[in-house]
Protein backbone atom coordinates (compact mmCIF):
# COMPACT_ATOMS: atom_id res chain seq x y z
CA UNK A 1 0.00 0.00 0.00
CA UNK A 2 1.44 3.60 -0.66
CA UNK A 3 3.54 4.40 2.20
CA UNK A 4 1.77 7.50 3.49
CA UNK A 5 -1.42 5.43 3.36
CA UNK A 6 -0.28 2.56 5.04
CA UNK A 7 1.11 4.87 7.76
CA UNK A 8 -2.44 6.60 8.65
CA UNK A 9 -4.06 3.87 8.77
CA UNK A 10 -1.44 2.01 11.32
CA UNK A 11 -1.32 5.14 13.37
CA UNK A 12 -5.32 5.68 13.33
CA UNK A 13 -5.28 1.70 13.95
CA UNK A 14 -3.23 2.77 16.96
CA UNK A 15 -5.16 5.71 18.10
CA UNK A 16 -8.57 3.55 18.11
CA UNK A 17 -7.05 0.67 20.08
CA UNK A 18 -6.24 2.49 23.05
CA UNK A 19 -9.77 2.68 23.98
CA UNK A 20 -9.69 -1.45 23.60
CA UNK A 21 -8.78 -1.31 27.41
CA UNK A 22 -9.44 -4.50 29.58
CA UNK A 23 -10.22 -3.43 33.17
CA UNK A 24 -9.83 -6.21 36.52
CA UNK A 25 -12.62 -5.43 38.98
CA UNK A 26 -15.09 -2.33 39.54
CA UNK A 27 -13.28 0.14 41.18
CA UNK A 28 -14.79 1.31 44.34
CA UNK A 29 -15.54 4.50 43.58
CA UNK A 30 -18.15 3.04 40.68
CA UNK A 31 -18.95 -0.12 42.57
CA UNK A 32 -22.51 0.88 43.43
CA UNK A 33 -23.42 2.24 40.09
CA UNK A 34 -21.18 2.38 36.98
CA UNK A 35 -21.27 6.00 35.27
CA UNK A 36 -20.73 5.42 31.22
CA UNK A 37 -17.64 7.29 30.33
CA UNK A 38 -19.05 10.04 28.49
CA UNK A 39 -21.53 10.71 31.30
CA UNK A 40 -18.74 11.55 33.91
CA UNK A 41 -18.45 15.29 32.86
CA UNK A 42 -15.93 16.72 35.05
CA UNK A 43 -15.24 13.44 36.96
CA UNK A 44 -12.52 10.57 35.83
CA UNK A 45 -12.29 7.09 36.02
CA UNK A 46 -9.06 5.63 37.26
CA UNK A 47 -7.94 9.02 37.03
CA UNK A 48 -8.51 9.51 33.16
CA UNK A 49 -10.92 12.55 32.40
CA UNK A 50 -14.30 11.24 30.91
CA UNK A 51 -16.32 12.41 27.78
CA UNK A 52 -15.74 11.96 24.22
CA UNK A 53 -14.08 15.26 24.08
CA UNK A 54 -11.62 17.67 25.88
CA UNK A 55 -12.67 18.78 29.35
CA UNK A 56 -15.37 16.46 29.65
CA UNK A 57 -17.98 17.31 27.09
CA UNK A 58 -19.53 15.59 24.84
CA UNK A 59 -19.78 18.31 22.32
CA UNK A 60 -17.55 18.21 19.31
CA UNK A 61 -15.49 21.20 19.61
CA UNK A 62 -16.10 23.67 16.44
CA UNK A 63 -12.91 23.27 15.00
CA UNK A 64 -12.93 19.83 15.00
CA UNK A 65 -16.26 19.53 12.96
CA UNK A 66 -14.81 21.76 10.47
CA UNK A 67 -11.32 19.96 9.90
CA UNK A 68 -14.02 16.77 9.87
CA UNK A 69 -16.07 18.70 7.33
CA UNK A 70 -13.35 20.00 4.87
CA UNK A 71 -11.82 16.69 4.99
CA UNK A 72 -14.79 14.54 3.50
CA UNK A 73 -15.43 17.59 0.97
CA UNK A 74 -12.32 16.41 -0.25
CA UNK A 75 -13.61 12.70 -1.01
CA UNK A 76 -13.85 12.56 -4.91
CA UNK A 77 -13.36 9.74 -7.51
CA UNK A 78 -10.03 9.01 -8.14
CA UNK A 79 -8.27 6.60 -10.99
CA UNK A 80 -6.04 3.96 -10.30
CA UNK A 81 -3.26 6.08 -9.99
CA UNK A 82 -5.02 8.55 -7.58
CA UNK A 83 -5.94 11.45 -10.16
CA UNK A 84 -9.40 12.72 -10.11
CA UNK A 85 -11.33 11.38 -12.91
CA UNK A 86 -15.36 11.58 -13.31
CA UNK A 87 -14.84 7.86 -14.03
CA UNK A 88 -12.80 6.99 -11.11
CA UNK A 89 -13.89 5.48 -7.52
CA UNK A 90 -13.36 6.01 -4.25
CA UNK A 91 -13.19 3.08 -1.70
CA UNK A 92 -14.17 2.64 1.90
CA UNK A 93 -12.36 -0.12 3.67
CA UNK A 94 -12.31 -1.81 6.90
CA UNK A 95 -9.47 -1.94 9.35
CA UNK A 96 -9.37 -4.77 12.02
CA UNK A 97 -10.26 -8.30 13.60
CA UNK A 98 -12.85 -10.75 13.24
CA UNK A 99 -15.75 -8.68 15.05
CA UNK A 100 -15.01 -5.77 12.52
CA UNK A 101 -15.34 -8.35 9.43
CA UNK A 102 -18.66 -9.74 11.17
CA UNK A 103 -20.49 -6.28 11.37
CA UNK A 104 -18.95 -5.02 7.72
CA UNK A 105 -19.81 -8.16 6.17
CA UNK A 106 -20.40 -11.16 7.73
CA UNK A 107 -20.16 -12.99 4.47
CA UNK A 108 -22.63 -15.70 3.50
CA UNK A 109 -22.38 -18.28 1.12
CA UNK A 110 -20.92 -17.55 -2.51
CA UNK A 111 -19.16 -14.49 -1.26
CA UNK A 112 -22.13 -12.33 -0.65
CA UNK A 113 -22.05 -10.16 2.57
CA UNK A 114 -25.21 -10.67 4.62
CA UNK A 115 -27.88 -8.21 4.22
CA UNK A 116 -28.13 -7.04 8.01
CA UNK A 117 -24.09 -6.22 7.53
CA UNK A 118 -23.18 -2.74 7.30
CA UNK A 119 -22.00 -3.96 2.86
CA UNK A 120 -25.33 -5.90 2.79
CA UNK A 121 -26.91 -2.60 4.10
CA UNK A 122 -25.41 -0.15 1.63
CA UNK A 123 -25.98 -2.83 -0.88
CA UNK A 124 -29.78 -2.17 -1.01
CA UNK A 125 -29.44 2.11 -0.03
CA UNK A 126 -30.20 3.57 -3.05
CA UNK A 127 -28.81 6.83 -1.05
CA UNK A 128 -25.29 5.20 -1.68
CA UNK A 129 -23.46 6.04 -4.63
CA UNK A 130 -22.95 2.58 -6.05
CA UNK A 131 -21.35 3.58 -9.18
CA UNK A 132 -18.55 5.78 -7.73
CA UNK A 133 -18.48 4.27 -4.04
CA UNK A 134 -16.41 0.40 -3.70
CA UNK A 135 -17.29 -0.47 -0.01
CA UNK A 136 -13.91 -3.09 0.73
CA UNK A 137 -13.98 -5.31 3.74
CA UNK A 138 -9.85 -5.92 4.35
CA UNK A 139 -10.67 -6.99 8.26
CA UNK A 140 -9.85 -10.54 8.97
CA UNK A 141 -10.34 -12.78 11.77
CA UNK A 142 -7.33 -12.78 14.32
CA UNK A 143 -5.92 -9.40 12.97
CA UNK A 144 -5.81 -7.14 15.90
CA UNK A 145 -4.09 -4.03 16.80
CA UNK A 146 -0.57 -5.00 16.31
CA UNK A 147 -1.14 -6.53 13.11
CA UNK A 148 -1.80 -3.46 11.65
CA UNK A 149 0.12 -0.86 13.67
CA UNK A 150 2.72 -0.66 11.37
CA UNK A 151 3.36 0.21 7.54
CA UNK A 152 5.13 -2.94 6.52
CA UNK A 153 2.67 -5.09 8.13
CA UNK A 154 1.43 -8.57 6.36
CA UNK A 155 -2.40 -7.20 6.14
CA UNK A 156 -1.05 -4.03 4.29
CA UNK A 157 -0.60 -6.42 1.43
CA UNK A 158 -2.87 -8.88 1.89
CA UNK A 159 -5.07 -6.43 1.40
CA UNK A 160 -4.18 -4.49 -1.86
CA UNK A 161 -3.51 -8.31 -3.25
CA UNK A 162 -6.72 -10.22 -2.50
CA UNK A 163 -9.29 -7.66 -1.72
CA UNK A 164 -8.23 -4.79 -3.81
CA UNK A 165 -6.76 -6.12 -7.27
CA UNK A 166 -9.17 -8.57 -8.01
CA UNK A 167 -11.76 -5.82 -8.07
CA UNK A 168 -9.27 -3.82 -9.98
CA UNK A 169 -8.67 -1.23 -7.69
CA UNK A 170 -5.31 0.13 -6.46
CA UNK A 171 -4.44 1.72 -3.10
CA UNK A 172 -4.23 5.11 -4.33
CA UNK A 173 -8.30 4.96 -3.96
CA UNK A 174 -9.05 4.06 -0.63
CA UNK A 175 -10.09 7.90 1.09
CA UNK A 176 -12.25 5.98 3.74
CA UNK A 177 -11.45 4.01 6.78
CA UNK A 178 -13.96 1.96 9.02
CA UNK A 179 -11.23 1.66 11.81
CA UNK A 180 -12.27 -1.26 14.59
CA UNK A 181 -9.52 -3.20 16.34
CA UNK A 182 -8.25 -3.91 20.21
CA UNK A 183 -5.37 -5.50 21.76
CA UNK A 184 -4.84 -9.16 21.71
CA UNK A 185 -5.25 -10.74 25.25
CA UNK A 186 -4.34 -7.53 27.17
CA UNK A 187 -3.50 -8.51 30.78
CA UNK A 188 -2.96 -4.92 32.76
CA UNK A 189 -5.15 -2.29 33.03
CA UNK A 190 -5.32 0.95 33.61
CA UNK A 191 -4.13 2.99 35.59
CA UNK A 192 -0.75 1.05 35.68
CA UNK A 193 2.02 2.86 33.83
CA UNK A 194 2.75 -0.65 31.86
CA UNK A 195 -1.16 -1.16 31.00
CA UNK A 196 -1.98 -2.50 27.42
CA UNK A 197 -3.03 0.36 26.74
CA UNK A 198 0.07 3.11 27.14
CA UNK A 199 1.90 0.80 25.79
CA UNK A 200 0.24 0.59 22.86
CA UNK A 201 -0.43 4.56 22.63
CA UNK A 202 3.91 4.48 22.86
CA UNK A 203 4.00 2.14 20.29
CA UNK A 204 5.64 2.96 16.76
CA UNK A 205 2.13 4.43 15.14
CA UNK A 206 2.48 7.04 17.66
CA UNK A 207 4.87 9.13 15.11
CA UNK A 208 2.96 9.44 12.27
CA UNK A 209 -0.20 10.51 14.17
CA UNK A 210 -0.07 13.48 12.47
CA UNK A 211 -0.42 11.72 9.20
CA UNK A 212 -3.61 10.57 9.92
CA UNK A 213 -6.01 12.30 7.14
CA UNK A 214 -9.05 9.72 6.90
CA UNK A 215 -11.36 10.01 5.39
CA UNK A 216 -9.22 11.27 2.20
CA UNK A 217 -6.63 9.19 2.21
CA UNK A 218 -4.94 9.22 -0.83
CA UNK A 219 -3.56 12.36 -1.03
CA UNK A 220 0.20 11.66 -1.16
CA UNK A 221 2.20 10.41 -3.97
CA UNK A 222 4.94 9.07 -1.34
CA UNK A 223 5.58 5.15 -2.45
Amino acid sequence: MIINVRRALAALTVFAAVSAVSAVGVPHAVAAGPVPINDLGGGTYLGFQGGLYPAGSNAMPAAHRTVGVNRALRVRPVDTAGNPSANGKYVMLSIGMSNTTQEFCSSEGGGQCAPYSFIGQAAADPQVDHDKLVIVDGAAGGQTAGTWDSPTDANYDRVRDTRLAPLGLTERQVQIAWVKVANAQPSVSLPATNADASLLLEGPGLAVVGLLCCPYLGSGSET
